[in-house]
């Protein structure tokens, strides 16, 4: 039993060298992991002493310390655990800068819009167009607006214009050049005719003829002239022109001359009487007074005294029965009933009125005025911001227009430059009395 007492030296020498592989593989498998965490690596060392005190009871024992390797092993799920965590925290910043980003982005971009709104200040300014067409067609228009200038062949629509006044000019060779101004409004298309007149019917002159006393008839270049009674006008080619104007009981009135394109002349002549043996040859002759009475065969005796007048002479027709002709005034007698009577002048619209006479009753006397009361023209055609002249008097209104206050007869109604003097189209009308305006189509 005593030479086993070396033996036991011989114990603690085996161990050692378990105990240094089973320090080694710490090192080379958990150390090196734990390396990212150094707390964690240091506290699992320290349970090496345990396995110093074990090898002493059995061999079988002793190979724990090969299971105890195994420790560091199960730290290797906190190992990986600790990789998707670090995942995870890569993926998080990932998404922080990408929100970053697109908030930078969002900020730029909502930035941009105030910049350009203070570079431009406004939005782009919404644009007219206006369609133009001319009689004849193939002019060359030009329209001007917001400082830029298009120029089409007609008829042709213009695109892109700048609201606002646009000034439209027409040209076309052979025809006086027209040129007008107006609105365009964006959204809402627009069209504009332009009529254009040769340059030989441009070439006019108005002539305007007073006369006094008084005229039956006024003739300018062998046509009649428009008017009555004291005044007398027309619109003529510009050159020579001749007036004769003349009256019952009057010797004729002569008047020679020459006007320029685009001037006004008045001209003022005086009707002598005619002698006494002219006079006498006139009425022999039968020349037509301002009192021509009509003879009536079968006008009963015993009939119902009527009175009838007009102002200004005219013909007077009782049951289509002609009465006066010319004339200022009738008496006629006429049975009891009711009777059509009818007032024609060539310068008046026709009237008529009816008249009831009653047996045993004095009948009222008929006076008609042919000039009384109120029309009014609608003028249309033409360029527009033609001014409207009547009877050669400015009535302060343009193309297109409607002016009012008329006096029912024939007027002679132009159109001319903005200059007043440039008689650019006229128009003889007989006005009526009546609310509704009569159309004027140029």
């Amino acid at each position: 039993m005593k030479p086993a007492a070396p033996a036991a030296p011989a114990a603690p020498s085996a161990p050692k060298p378990e105990v240094k592989p089973a320090a080694a593989p710490a090192p080379k498998s958990e150390v090196k992991p734990a390396a990212s965490a150094p707390p964690k690596s240091e506290v699992k060392p320290a349970a090496t002493p345990r396995s110093e005190v074990a090898p002493p009871r059995s061999a079988a024992k002793a190979e724990k310390p090969a299971p105890k390797p195994e420790k560091p092993a199960e730290r290797k799920p906190a190992a990986a655990a600790a990789a998707p965590a670090k995942n995870m925290g890569l993926l998080i910043g990932i998404g922080v800068v990408v929100v970053a980003l697109v908030v930078a982005l969002v900020l730029v971009l909502g930035k941009k819009k105030p910049v350009e709104e203070v570079a431009t200040g406004e939005p782009a300014p919404a644009t007219a167009s206006l369609d133009v067409s001319t009689e004849p067609v193939g002019a060359v228009v030009t329209v001007e607006a917001g400082g830029a200038s298009q120029t089409l062949t007609s008829n042709t629509t213009f695109d892109n214009l700048a609201e606002g006044t646009a000034r439209v000019r027409v040209e076309l060779a052979g025809f006086l050049a027209r040129e007008t101004t107006l609105a365009v409004t964006a959204g809402a298309p627009q069209s504009l005719h332009m009529a254009l007149l040769p340059d030989a019917a441009a070439q006019v002159c108005s002539l305007y003829v007073a006369v006094t006393p008084r005229a039956d008839k006024v003739l300018i270049n062998g046509k009649p002239a428009s008017g009555k009674e004291s005044m007398f006008w027309a619109v003529l080619p510009a050159g020579k022109y001749k007036v004769e104007a003349s009256a019952a009981g009057f010797t004729t009135a002569l008047a020679k001359g020459s006007a320029k394109a685009s001037e006004v002349k008045k001209l003022a002549l005086t009707l002598a009487s005619a002698p006494a043996d002219a006079a006498a040859s006139g009425a022999t002759t039968g020349a037509t007074t301002n009192t021509a009475v009509v003879p009536v065969t079968e006008e009963p005796a015993d009939g119902i005294a009527l009175h009838i007048e007009v102002t200004p002479p005219a013909d007077i027709t009782v049951n289509h029965v002609l009465r006066a002709k010319a004339a200022p005034s009738v008496d006629v007698k006429l049975g009891p009933g009711k009777y059509e009577v009818v007032f024609e002048h060539p310068d008046f619209p026709k009237i008529r009125k009816e008249v009831q006479l009653k047996a045993g009753k004095t009948a009222k006397p008929l006076r008609v005025d042919l000039s009384a009361g109120e029309g009014g023209i609608s003028v249309r055609g033409g360029k527009a911001g033609l001014k409207i002249y009547v009877d050669g008097r400015s009535t302060g209104v343009t193309t297109p227009g409607v002016v009012r206050g008329l006096k029912p007869g024939r007027r002679t109604v132009e159109l001319r430059e903005s200059n007043g003097v440039t008689v650019v189209a006229s128009q003889s009308v007989i006005i009526s009395d009546s609310p509704q305006n009569q159309q004027v189509q140029f």
